[in-house]
């Protein structure tokens, strides 16, 4: 991720971490839109208050993603409830700067597998709704592959 220059921030997990990266704006074909547009997400703090909840609600045209890497030797299922922009964006926020001792100590047994979820989201401008794609137009390895994070893990 560092390599790639993600930002990202480190949740509990049962058995193990979930990695979780800053938004993006991404291509139409999964690549990552370059710097700057890559980090806008839309956010604007305007003069007044009006401005300041269109630009958090609200984001540019365009497409939008999260990486959240699982890293556990526990079985687990996604809940049924999509995650919204805003949650999405709180993230970065909630999550800690790094894995907690206990856990950085832990060796990978071979049961540790690491899963790739991708939240993707779809906007049609400003004062349009931002939603997640619950089915993501492309496949986990696609966007991986796109961003050339998929040649930094290891696969077995």
């Amino acid at each position: 991720m560092d390599k790639r220059q993600y930002e990202y921030r480190y949740f509990s997990a049962p058995g193990g971490f979930a990695l979780v990266s800053r938004i993006e704006r991404m291509s139409p074909d999964g690549s990552s839109e370059p710097p700057p547009a890559r980090w806008d997400t839309g956010i604007r703090f305007g003069s007044s208050l009006t401005e300041y909840f269109a630009g958090v609600f609200s984001a540019p045209k365009g497409y939008f993603r999260v990486f959240v890497l699982v890293v556990t030797d526990d079985d687990f299922s996604q809940s049924g409830k999509p995650a919204s922009r805003s949650e999405a964006l709180n993230w970065m926020r909630d999550g800690r700067n790094r894995l907690s001792p206990e856990i950085a100590g832990k060796s990978a047994g071979p049961e540790v597998r690491c899963t790739a979820l991708i939240y993707e989201f779809v906007s049609e401008g400003f004062d349009q709704t931002t939603k997640l794609l619950k089915a993501g137009r492309l496949v986990a390895r696609a966007h991986l592959e796109r961003t050339g994070l998929w040649s930094e893990l290891e696969v077995r």
